[in-house]
């Protein structure tokens, strides 16, 4: 089995525009996914649901 370097994955909300919000899934310096939502609290529920999609992954 190969071994993957080990990666920090950040959610990150912020404000974009007017009832517009950001969020992002990013190793710090990479931008993995990222999209907007009308309230902030839509768009943290969607960064956290992306992250768990990515660290559940299988890469066998």
């Amino acid at each position: 089995m190969a071994k993957f370097p080990v990666r920090l994955l950040d959610v990150a909300v912020s404000q974009s525009g007017q009832g517009r919000w950001k969020w992002n899934v990013s190793d710090g310096t990479t931008e993995i996914a990222a999209g907007f939502e009308t309230t902030r609290e839509a768009a943290q529920t969607q960064g956290d649901s992306a992250l768990f999609a990515l660290l559940s992954i299988n890469r066998q």
